[in-house]
C-alpha cells in the first residue's frame, strides 16, 4: 500500500487504511528508537549520531505518504485537504493544539461520507463490491 500510493493525493482512504499507516509509521519510529538506544550503549556517541541521521532520513521519507495519506482520509470525511495547512498553522499556538489533536484523532475516527463524493468513490463501497463479485 506504501509503495502503492506513496505520493497520491487524490481518491479516498477509509478509516483502516489511515490506522494501519499510522501503526506501521509509529512501530517503526519505536523500532529505530530502541535500536538507537541499544547502539549508544554499545557505541556510545557515534551510534547516538548514526541513529539521529536514520532517524531524520525516515522522518523525511515518510514525509510525503503522511501527508497524502491524510489528505486521502480529510477526502474520505468530504473535507478538502487544504484545510490540513489551517490545521498545521493553528496547531503552533500554544492552548489551542491540545484540542486540536483532539478534534483531529475523533474526526478521523468517524465513519467516512457513505456513497460517492466530491472527492471519488466510497472506498468501502468498493472493497464490498469485490467480496461480492468474488462469492458469485
Amino acid at each position: 500500500m506504501l509503495k502503492r500510493k506513496y505520493s497520491d493525493f487524490s481518491g479516498r482512504a477509509c478509516r483502516s487504511e489511515y490506522w494501519w499507516y499510522i501503526l506501521f509509521v509509529n512501530l517503526l519510529y519505536i523500532g529505530l528508537s530502541i535500536v538507537g538506544g541499544v547502539l549508544t550503549v554499545f557505541t556510545g556517541m557515534i551510534g547516538a549520531y548514526l541513529m539521529i541521521a536514520i532517524f531524520i532520513i525516515a522522518l523525511v521519507g515518510l514525509l510525503v505518504p503522511s501527508i497524502a495519506v491524510t489528505v486521502r482520509r480529510m477526502h474520505d470525511l468530504n473535507v478538502s485537504g487544504w484545510w490540513l495547512i489551517l490545521f498545521l498553522v493553528l496547531s503552533l499556538i500554544p492552548l489551542i493544539n491540545n484540542l486540536l489533536v483532539i478534534g483531529y484523532i475523533i474526526c478521523f475516527c468517524l465513519k467516512g461520507t457513505s456513497g460517492p463524493n466530491k472527492f471519488g468513490e466510497d472506498p468501502l463501497a468498493a472493497n464490498n463490491q469485490l467480496v461480492t463479485d468474488a462469492r458469485q
